[in-house]
């Protein structure tokens, strides 16, 4: 069954499949909202109904990036309008027509990303955030659509649960990390390597450093060396006699999920060693 947006903004539905051997997988939707038009209909438009424009909307933090924005897109964005303070639509052409909804989002978010390279570069102290806001549709009969896309981590468990739940009376595990952070040197080092809101391929790539060598890492010496390998192909862009980049090679959440997955286990680790010896000196 397909996930479904009802008339009270309530996303319902069933996610079914398999989960990967992590214990978990990524799932990506396109989620259209569509108004009912002059006609009053209801549900999705089909092909007695075809989008007639599309267009992508662009959300900035700042009505002066939109401005910026509006003076910097490529010839093949031209903008369609203004929506608000915040926001500006692009596309509208013919040959923008011609994508479907998610390649439209895909075209747009990748330009955002050089965009927003290129202001960095340009003006290194200027921070600055575009999103991709909406795929917006006008249909022959009148009717629009709002797509929006979805991204979602499936897991078999449930990693902040596991976190707040009781490792040894009163103590979660939470609470012993924390405490391990401020007295232990190596789980300092261990946190300090995640603390970026969105880490990126820099932390995959340290993060299965760390682990390298410890018992976690045993019998995944294969599956770390692409892994690492991908991190380093992307922490190197820019030199020209950087390692090819492996075959397989795994997107940025597979990578997060499986690096960060082994340092949590290290993690663990330093959780028992840590209850043991609470045991060892209360005996």
């Amino acid at each position: 069954m397909a996930l479904e947006l009802t008339p009270d903004g309530r996303l319902q539905g069933i996610i079914d499949g398999p989960l990967g051997s992590d214990g978990q997988r990524i799932d990506e939707y396109m989620v259209r909202v569509t108004d009912a038009g002059p006609a009053g209909a209801t549900g999705e438009p089909g092909p007695d109904d075809p989008p007639i424009t599309r267009s992508v909307w662009i959300r900035a933090e700042a009505g002066w990036l939109v401005d910026e924005l509006v003076k910097t897109l490529p010839p093949g964005l031209p903008v369609v309008g203004r929506i608000d303070e915040f926001t500006c639509s692009v596309g509208g052409t013919p040959e923008f027509q011609k994508l479907t909804p998610s390649d439209a989002y895909q075209v747009v978010e990748n330009m955002l990303g050089n965009l927003t390279a290129l202001m960095h570069a340009y003006s290194p102290n200027t921070r600055r955030r575009y999103e991709v806001w909406q795929v917006s549709e006008l249909h022959k009969s009148g009717r629009q659509s709002a797509i929006k896309r979805l991204q979602m981590t499936v897991s078999a468990t449930d990693g902040m649960a596991t976190l707040r739940e009781p490792v040894d009376g009163d103590l979660s595990r939470s609470t012993v990390l924390l405490v391990l952070a401020q007295s232990n040197g190596q789980v300092s080092e261990a946190l300090a390597l995640l603390q970026n809101p969105e880490p990126a391929w820099a932390a995959v790539y340290d993060a299965l450093k760390f682990v390298a060598g410890s018992p976690v890492a045993t019998g995944k010496k294969k599956k770390i060396d692409i892994y690492r390998g991908t991190a380093s192909w992307y922490r190197h862009l820019g030199e020209p006699n950087r390692p090819a980049k492996p075959d397989n090679a795994p997107d940025l959440i597979q990578a997060r999920a499986f690096a960060f997955g082994l340092l949590r286990e290290w993690l663990d680790l330093k959780v028992s060693e840590y209850l043991d010896s609470r045991k060892a000196a209360a005996s």
